[in-house]
């Protein structure tokens, strides 16, 4: 599926954190173009390898366990029930 596919992103904000490590997936400097084609190629002349099969899976697993749609309705529900209360 979809949540298993590598990260290929550029090193701003907070993109970097939501990688375990850089067995998720690619990062390359913000405005570096070339980087960017070199890791997109890297994704496509990976497919279906080993590695690639590995990194997708652990991007997947991380997402999940990130991105949990109760435990982020939760955690947005505290922060607005501080705000209000402020």
């Amino acid at each position: 599926g979809r949540l298993s596919t590598p990260v290929v992103a550029s090193d701003v904000g907070g993109v970097k954190g939501l990688l375990a490590d850089e067995e998720e997936g690619y990062i390359y400097p913000p405005l570096d173009t070339d980087a960017c084609m070199e890791k997109i190629e890297k994704v496509f002349s990976e497919n279906g390898t080993e590695r690639q099969t590995k990194m997708g899976k652990l991007a997947s697993e991380h997402a999940r366990r990130t991105h949990d749609a109760d435990a982020n309705y939760k955690r947005l529900k505290e922060i607005y029930t501080e705000i209000a209360s402020v």
